[in-house]
């Protein structure tokens, strides 16, 4: 067989083939170890997700209840806190708070899930 020109020879060779494959392989490595991060946060964030939503669902349903029940209702979200989410919601009623228009009556209702970050707060004023 006749050898061929180093023109006209085509491809790769084996030595440049095996360095081609450890700079992929350390590339790849360096950019997997960058990102591990986010998918081991991933869990704490899915919980947050779920507790504000849970959050988010109370707040409608006391919102619900004074609307249906008036202004002396009790508020409660007992319904969601049997859905053993793993998750406590806690309301509770503060006295009449400093802001309160003179003359009409006040209801501050604190909503939070297992004391984590700050409550939300929402203001009833009986006309």
């Amino acid at each position: 067989m006749k050898d061929l020109p180093p023109s006209a020879q085509r491809g790769f060779t084996l030595m440049e083939s095996v360095v081609a494959l450890v700079l992929l392989s350390l590339v790849s490595v360096v950019i997997t170890s960058l990102n591990g991060n986010l998918f081991l946060r991933s869990g704490d964030m899915r919980g947050l997700q779920q507790s504000t939503q849970l959050l988010q669902a109370c707040v409608d349903q006391v919102i619900g209840l004074r609307k249906t029940a008036g202004f002396d209702a009790t508020f409660h979200c007992d319904e969601l806190n049997a859905l053993n989410t793993g998750f406590t919601l806690s309301v509770s009623l503060k006295p009449t708070p400093d802001h309160c228009p003179t003359g009409l009556q006040c209801k501050q209702v604190l909503i939070s899930v297992n004391n984590i970050g700050s409550p939300v707060s929402l203001l009833f004023v009986d006309l």
